[in-house]
């Protein structure tokens, strides 16, 4: 009957309660409410005793079922709690919320519904707040969730509902989104003012118009951040005007914030207007951006003393044309080569791994690379590293052991089956011998062992059974 209710099915409903002795729940009339069904709602009440709870109303209302919330109002005393409100506010029930508050089944703590019904676009939801709740509205958060097309609307709303607490993060965020119309509006009907963050802002989302009105009309100026964020944006249109009209200037993270971003033209603008210098973390950027020109022009700049770090950062972003040209600018050593596979094992980029694999010598890091792959359970990788023909020598065995508990059995044949000389010639073998003893325990005897994989055919793998990992006697 709880089903039937829920989904609406009055002639079951009926049927159930004049046929059949299981009765129901609250939970009947609690999801009827919820999903709006009047007609069951109204039975249930006349015919039934079990009632419902306070989520009825709750539900209904979120729901923005009018009629629903105006029987349970109107005919049950189980009333609502602060949700029941909120919710009509946050999904933009207009005619429930002004119900509600009539009926006095209001919650005072509305700050967070109103600023997710801003943010959503419910004008109209937000100018009845304003009106009856403005002592329990914050201009500036509800300001800040309100998108730009609908910022110049509900700044007059807030205005006409005679909202307080007006601040200059209005104008501030008024900037920041680029509405020149609502900048002008508080600049001129306003007496609060705006930081130099609104011209930053401004110039950091590429705002030309607003940042030109700020400099034409305010006196807050604005600070460093407004060209190193316009770099970033890659809006050279805001650069060339702060250049020309402002004496800030900028900061090395200029050049590292375009470069992360692959804005050429902002750099060749700002190497060729501005003595900034080019850290070692732009030309990070620069490789992380994955554009070889961007490279090209930095690393001129402030060659490092090697370029192993950002190597292996190419290698790590799966950058395969970004790895080449670094290596064809000074080729790498066989540290490096051996760091790099590794790091282009852990992005899964098989072709990239195959490219990589002949230059790297050592079994040392192909068994590290081995062990990143087993542990994503990358078969094919993993058998890729494996013709290299290397002894595997684990470090962490249980990397891949963890991979293979998971269920991958065909990855752990493959490294049950991975056979090399069990010499134990100084420390570091020694651990790998021990390492590889440890694993073949658990393949030959343990929860993976031919016995124990037939068994968890038959009656299910319970992976909590950790009783096959205790040491040997």
């Amino acid at each position: 009957m709880d089903k039937a209710a829920a989904n609406g099915h009055l002639d079951v409903v009926k049927f159930l309660h004049g046929n059949r002795q299981e009765g129901c729940t609250t939970q009947e009339m609690d999801e009827g409410a919820a999903n709006g069904h009047l007609d069951v709602i109204k039975s249930l009440h006349e015919n039934r005793v079990e009632g419902c709870t306070e989520e009825a109303l709750n539900k209904a209302a979120c729901g923005g079922h009018l009629e629903v919330v105006r029987f349970l109002v109107e005919h049950r005393n189980e009333g609502c709690t602060g949700s029941a409100m909120e919710g009509a506010i946050q999904y933009g029930h207009l005619a429930v919320v002004q119900f509600l508050h009539e009926h006095l089944c209001c919650n005072d703590e509305i700050t967070f519904s109103a600023n997710n019904a801003a943010n959503a676009g419910f004008v109209s939801v937000v100018a009845y707040l304003s009106k009856h709740f403005s002592s329990h509205l914050s201009v500036h958060e509800i300001v800040h969730c309100t998108e730009s097309v609908h910022l110049m609307a509900t700044i007059r709303m807030l205005e006409h509902g005679k909202v307080e607490d007006w601040t200059t993060l209005v104008l501030d965020h008024a900037a920041s989104v680029g509405n020149l119309e609502a900048v002008q509006y508080l600049h001129t009907h306003r007496t609060e003012g705006c930081t130099a963050n609104a011209m930053d802002g401004a110039a950091s989302a590429g705002h030309l118009e607003v940042v030109k009105y700020l400099h034409e009309n305010r006196s807050e100026g604005c600070t460093k951040r407004a060209m190193d964020g316009a770099a970033a944006h890659g809006a050279v249109d805001v650069l060339w005007f702060l250049r020309e009209h402002r004496k800030e200037g900028c900061t090395s993270k200029a050049v590292g914030n375009a470069a992360l971003k692959g804005h050429v033209d902002v750099i060749e603008f700002l190497l060729e207007h501005y003595d900034v210098p080019v850290t070692a973390r732009a030309l990070e950027n620069a490789v992380s951006s994955g554009k070889v020109e961007v490279v090209d022009i930095l690393l001129p700049q402030n060659p490092p003393d090697n370029l192993s770090k950002l190597m292996c950062l190419a290698a790590g972003k799966g950058n395969r044309q970004m790895f080449k040209y670094l290596c064809e600018l000074t080729p790498a050593d066989t540290k490096t080569l051996g760091q790099c596979i590794v790091e282009v094992t852990k992005t899964g980029d098989w072709h990239f791994v195959k490219f990589q694999l002949p230059k790297v010598t050592g079994s040392k890091w192909i068994s590290s690379a081995i062990e990143e792959a087993a542990s994503m359970g990358d078969l094919d990788i993993v058998e890729l590293l494996l013709s290299r023909g290397k002894p595997f020598e684990p470090n962490q065995p249980f990397a891949f052991m963890n991979a293979a508990a998971l269920g991958n059995f065909d990855l752990l044949q493959i490294l049950e089956t991975i056979s090399r000389a069990e010499v134990v010639k100084d420390e570091k073998s020694r651990r790998a011998f021990l390492n590889r003893k440890k694993f073949e325990r658990l393949t030959q005897q343990g929860r993976f062992s031919p016995d124990q994989r037939a068994k968890q055919a038959e009656e299910g793998y319970n992976s909590g059974d950790e009783s096959d990992m205790s040491s040997d006697p």
